[in-house]
């Protein structure tokens, strides 16, 4: 249940109608916005993939993602390893935000920002279309003046949190090698 909330949440950020923005993001909420429009335009376009793909290069600290979803097993990694890792999570996560595109979101309000020197979290409400509302936080990092995603929690679940659970388990139970292999199974 968690899994698909986590989903759902993710998905309604994609397809929610986004305002213009000033030429300049200078808030991680203006940022934000920016980069959730972006990639609702690639679930429109003709190449989804591709276009979804370059949206969330821009939205999200995929390093740090992996990292943290990784957790205490990221030490033992090569950098080889890291990269590949990294790679197929930024894979998984476009997968999952391409097959829940179809859950609609009526609108979103971006309730408030904190920032706390290079961190901030954007707390938004969504409303969705079957009448079921959802909270989503993003926690963002600042890195090199541009604010990006490194979490998203849904109705007080953490997508990193999530997948540092599941990770684990599978590692726990077999190895990062099989871990590696289930990712990269499509």
């Amino acid at each position: 249940m968690r899994h698909r909330l986590l989903a759902v949440g993710l998905a309604a950020l994609l397809l929610l109608p986004a305002a213009p923005l000033p030429a300049a993001a200078d808030t991680p909420t203006h940022e934000l916005r920016a980069h959730i429009d972006r990639v609702f335009g690639a679930l429109r376009a003709r190449e989804q993939r591709a276009a979804l793909r370059a949206a969330t290069a821009e939205l999200f600290d995929w390093p740090e993602l992996a990292y943290l979803s990784l957790g205490p097993h990221w030490q033992t990694l090569t950098d080889a390893e890291r990269a590949e890792f990294t790679t197929l999570l930024r894979r998984l996560v476009d997968a999952r935000l391409l097959a829940f595109a179809e859950y609609g979101a009526t609108t979103v309000e971006y309730v408030d920002e904190t920032v706390e020197g290079e961190r901030a979290t954007v707390r938004t409400a969504v409303a969705m279309a079957a009448g079921r509302g959802m909270a989503l936080e993003y926690r963002m990092v600042q890195r090199a003046g541009r604010w990006l995603v490194y979490d998203v929690v849904v109705d007080g679940t953490s997508m990193v949190a999530n997948y540092r659970a599941q990770f684990a388990r599978i590692i726990k139970k077999t190895s990062f090698a099989a871990l590696v292999e289930k990712l990269a199974t499509p």
